[in-house]
């Protein structure tokens, strides 16, 4: 894995992102202070050279396979999902009562019943609708999640440490207490970037870093 520990820009725009999340964001941004930890850059070898553009793709583009359709074509983009669903599946499997919690901003309670291809920890909290995995899950239920994080916009999720095993709070429907402990608990953010190619991650201390491999 690729990663570059970005400057006070990183830090900038994962603010700016939690501010427009759904509810879990906002709660999480008045509860970590971001300035005491350090936003990490998942990016691919090579990449577009400014990496602070993070609203725009950073995987170049070299001979990507594009499949003629009516009026144009589709071109298949990378991303880095294999890369931090990894460090994701360690990362909960390195300490007890650790989740990862991602909040969808389109997907509402109201048609959840009716939604396809959704991890199998899926559940309401209010209007909002949350994916989840913890310490212990298998990588495939891991990396669904993970998966989830990558839209733009707005992709968005925590790896928090619990008081409490992760099943406690949020299975069936998540309430607003149990937002609350998620976000009081938080140690890393992740939020996608690059026009969903790829992540950029906060994380309080080292242990909640990606680290380059």
């Amino acid at each position: 894995m690729n990663t570059v520990e970005l400057d006070a820009r990183g830090l900038d725009y994962v603010g700016s992102e939690l501010k427009v999340t759904n509810y879990l964001g906002r709660l999480v941004l008045s509860a970590v202070e971001l300035a005491k930890g350090k936003v990490i850059s998942v990016i691919p070898e090579p990449h577009a050279p400014d990496i602070y553009n993070f609203k725009s793709g950073v995987f170049l583009n070299l001979g990507r396979e594009r499949t003629a359709i009516p009026g144009g074509y589709i071109e298949a983009v990378p991303s880095t999902e294999d890369d931090v669903a990894s460090w994701v599946h360690e990362v909960l499997n390195s300490g007890p009562r650790r989740a990862f919690v991602c909040e969808s901003f389109l997907l509402r309670a109201s048609i959840l019943a009716r939604a396809k291809s959704l991890p199998r920890r899926t559940v309401a909290g209010g209007d909002f609708v949350y994916h989840w995995s913890a310490t212990g899950d298998a990588p495939e239920d891991v990396a669904a999640v993970v998966r989830m994080a990558y839209p733009v916009p707005l992709g968005f999720a925590v790896i928090c440490s619990l008081p409490m095993e992760a099943a406690e709070i949020l299975e069936d429907n998540i309430s607003e207490t149990s937002l609350s402990i998620i976000a009081a608990h938080t140690d890393c953010i992740v939020v996608g970037a690059y026009d969903g190619e790829s992540v950029l991650v906060w994380g309080r201390d080292e242990e909640f870093r990606p680290q380059p491999s």
